[in-house]
């Protein structure tokens, strides 16, 4: 065995303890129903060998050296168990075969080894001579003469041994004939229902609203309608029927609940996340005890996630980890801290929160081919498109200027989740700044429908309203506006009505009636002073209505001033026929143009309000051609 073989420094094998050994023809050295030895690597016809039995010979020498021999090329010994164990094992079971523990094995090695654990005495090696002979071969690479024991012949030699197994093994074959077929039925019938379950998963996971979670600021993120909760609440409980694993709907879950003040509910699904042990090995207990702790903590005095502490964490070392601390991080608006924990994430869920701490981090056309590549990503690994990748997938593409498939990419993800506010502003918007005006209000009154509070669908409205030359209109929209809403500032309604008198001053300027201009723009200009008069001096909205005070056509303004403002807006605005049309008439008064330039003139703003009603028809049956800005 191999506890007799010493290697000494040199590495000549030593062989020691002779302690049982006997010369042949000595007769036995195990009394009657007695067993002397190390069984691992004893020979079969040693175990409670009858007294007299010629059982110590040559041949068990040799079935202990290629015991030997098997375990070191194995790796273990020929049989696994304790003292008992084994020698019940060595009654009537040969060893696993060599190559099948080690495909790699030479096979004229494994042969000289079975052939030398052979059970029958007969089989094996006849002297230790013959053994090294064969063992001589296959060092010198010539052929040896054991040969490998075949599939069918072990069988058999088995089915010999074990009748009564083999038997057993006949009616167990039969029984299986039998029940094959209703097996397989009742297992199509298992996978049948798997698959409708995980179709129906899909269905519901493609159509949860892109931004549930995530939109607004951190503290108007409770004053989302109740009603909207409970309708995206119950569709992540559909989600997670379906898919109890789907880490990223129960932290979706967790974060609508601790926003509409449920700590207790929330703090459940975080516990559910950061279990020590949920069978999987997915959690690091450092990292989720301690988040738990945090997270039953929190500052229930702020506005939801605003009052949990996310510093001095020990550092996520799973997958899972990763989503968790992620997931809070991006909630915090701490994207490029989110996005540092999520880069090493591999699960669908990691991929999924990082492409949006990617889009929000971006800083190059890079970042945002690797947002795509990532939608690309997410989509093949959940198969198929979802509301939200096709979202993200379109604030990408906008980013990077393609406006069109931005359009493209955000129709498909409304297609999916018709009632998320967010995509429909986002088409809306992507509209006005392709001058599709009409199509730009339908999106902007289906966005007001979804979320009559929310006021940046309201606001949006009268700007293209007003643009459009709809004065009427836009004034009453913005009378029908509430006071007070999402969005909704002090100063709001009074800038929009002066932005509404400042575009009908456009309008009146560009006819020739200067007076009503005058008039207008003053009304305008009254409106913007009473809005500034709600804000901070050096405020961001202070200076913002300031610029609306200084962008004047009539009062105090020159003719070049004039010129020159509209050249600004046309900049930004380059179809609209209002703007045109003011711009013809500061051309005119700034550089006196005689009566074949004026004809000139005339013919271009002609040809401008031809081409505003031809992007009108177009708008109206939704044919969204490209159009290049002239």
């Amino acid at each position: 065995k191999p506890s007799n073989v010493l290697v000494d420094r040199s590495g000549a094998a030593i062989l020691v303890d002779f302690g049982i050994a006997a010369k042949a023809g000595e007769g036995s050295l195990t009394e009657q129903g007695s067993t002397i030895g190390t069984p691992w690597y004893m020979a079969p016809e040693q175990v409670g060998a009858a007294d007299g039995d010629p059982v110590v010979r040559e041949q068990v020498d040799v079935y202990g050296v290629c015991a030997t021999l098997y375990h070191l090329v194995t790796l273990r010994p020929p049989y696994d168990g304790d003292y008992d164990s084994v020698l019940r094992q060595l009654a009537d079971r040969d060893p696993v075969p060599p190559r099948r523990l080690r495909p790699e094995l030479p096979r004229d090695l494994c042969a000289v080894i079975e052939k030398g654990m052979e059970r029958d005495p007969s089989r094996r090696y006849a002297s230790m001579t013959a053994l090294h002979d064969d063992l001589q071969a296959l060092c010198m690479h010539l052929p040896v003469k054991a040969r490998a024991i075949r599939a069918p012949e072990r069988w058999l030699r088995a089915a010999r041994r074990r009748p009564g197994a083999v038997a057993a093994v006949l009616a167990v074959v039969l029984a299986v004939g039998v029940a094959v077929p209703v097996t397989m039925h009742w297992r199509d019938d298992v996978h049948a229902a798997t698959e409708e379950r995980h179709t129906r998963y899909l269905a519901e996971l493609a159509a949860l609203p892109p931004s549930i979670a995530f939109e607004g600021s951190l503290q108007s993120r409770q004053l989302l309608d109740a009603d909207e909760r409970q309708g995206y609440l119950a569709r992540l409980d559909r989600v997670l029927a379906l898919a109890p694993d789907d880490d990223f709907a129960r932290l979706l879950r967790s974060a609508l609940l601790l926003d509409q003040g449920d700590l207790a509910g929330s703090l459940a699904d975080i516990e559910l996340l950061t279990s020590d042990d949920d069978g999987r090995g997915e959690s690091t207990p450092s990292f989720a005890r301690a988040f738990r702790e945090r997270y039953a903590a929190i500052d229930t005095e702020k506005p939801g996630v605003l009052g949990l502490d996310l510093d001095g964490l020990p550092p996520p070392q799973t997958d899972r980890d990763r989503v968790v601390l992620g997931f809070q991080l991006y909630r915090c608006k701490r994207a490029a801290d989110a996005l540092e924990v999520l880069e090493a994430g591999t699960s669908r869920h990691a991929v999924n929160l990082r492409m949006q701490a990617r889009y929000a981090s971006a800083i190059s056309r890079q970042d945002l081919q690797r947002v795509l590549a990532e939608v690309d990503e997410l989509e093949r690994r959940q198969r198929g498109r979802t509301a939200r990748s096709a979202y993200l997938r379109g604030l990408a593409l906008r980013a990077a200027g393609d406006a069109e498939a931005a359009l493209t990419a955000f129709e498909a993800s409304a297609a999916l989740c018709p009632d998320a506010y967010g995509t429909r502003f986002n088409i809306a918007m992507l509209h006005v700044a392709q001058q599709r005006p009409l199509a730009a209000l339908r999106e902007l009154h289906a966005a007001r429908a979804l979320r009559p509070a929310n006021l940046n669908a309201s606001q949006q409205i009268v700007s293209v309203l007003a643009e459009l030359g709809r004065h009427d209109e836009a004034t009453a929209e913005v009378e029908r506006m509430p006071s007070t809403g999402h969005t909704a500032e002090p100063w709001h309604r009074e800038y929009l009505r002066g932005y509404v008198n400042a575009w009908r001053a456009y309008t009146e300027y560009g006819a020739g009636r200067e007076q009503q201009a005058l008039e207008a723009e003053q009304r305008a200009v009254a409106h913007y002073r009473t809005a500034q008069q709600s804000c901070e001096p050096g405020s961001a909205d202070y200076r913002w209505i300031a610029e609306s005070i200084a962008a004047r056509l009539l009062d105090g303004t020159t003719p070049q001033d004039r010129f020159d403002g509209l050249v600004r807006m046309l900049d930004d605005n380059p179809s609209s026929s209002v703007l045109l049309t003011a711009f013809a008439r500061a051309c005119a008064e700034a550089m006196p143009l005689d009566a074949a330039r004026q004809q000139i003139m005339q013919n271009v703003l002609e040809a401008a309000a031809e081409r505003a009603r031809r992007r009108a028809a177009i708008d109206q049956t939704r044919e969204t051609v490209p159009q290049k800005p002239r």
